[in-house]
This record gives C-alpha cells, structure tokens and sequence, in this order.
C-alpha cells in the first residue's frame, strides 16, 4: 500500500517542472489582462481561452485554466467603474 504523500510528492514534482511553470505563468499573465477589461468576467475569459487547451494535455489544461481563472478575479480589482 502505498503512502499518500508518496503521491502527493509526485504530483509537486510535475507541478515544478518548467513546462507546467511556463503554463502557468502564461496563464496568469493573460488572466489578469482580461480581468483589468471592463465588461469582461472568468466566464467569458475561460470561453475564449477554451480552443487554446486543445493541444495540451489534460493536467496543463487543468492548470491553465485554475490559473486564468485566479488571475482574472485578481486582475478584476483594477478596474476603475
């Protein structure tokens, strides 16, 4: 039986890998643009960042998203009403 925090070392382990870090920095880049956008929430911005996770894999979409989701409800407090 294997010790959960085996698994969980592992999961740290491809969530540090430069490729999963880059992923993630790009989404948060583009998350807080949009969010700084009037007009413009995380539902609309996952929508139109939807067709760019077609070609990664499911846990660098799974990021992807989490981090464009995050950086847009930041990126929201700048706006000036």
């Amino acid at each position: 039986m294997d010790s959960p925090f085996g698994h969980l070392l592992g999961a740290f382990g491809a969530l540090a890998s430069p490729a999963m870090l880059l992923i993630m920095l790009a989404g948060v880049v583009i998350g807080i643009v949009l969010g700084a956008m009037p007009g413009f929430g995380s539902s609309q911005a996952l929508a139109r960042l939807f067709p760019l996770t077609f070609t990664m894999s499911v846990d660098q979409a799974v990021i992807f998203f989490f981090a464009v989701y995050s950086a847009v409800e930041y990126g929201a407090r700048f706006r000036r009403y």
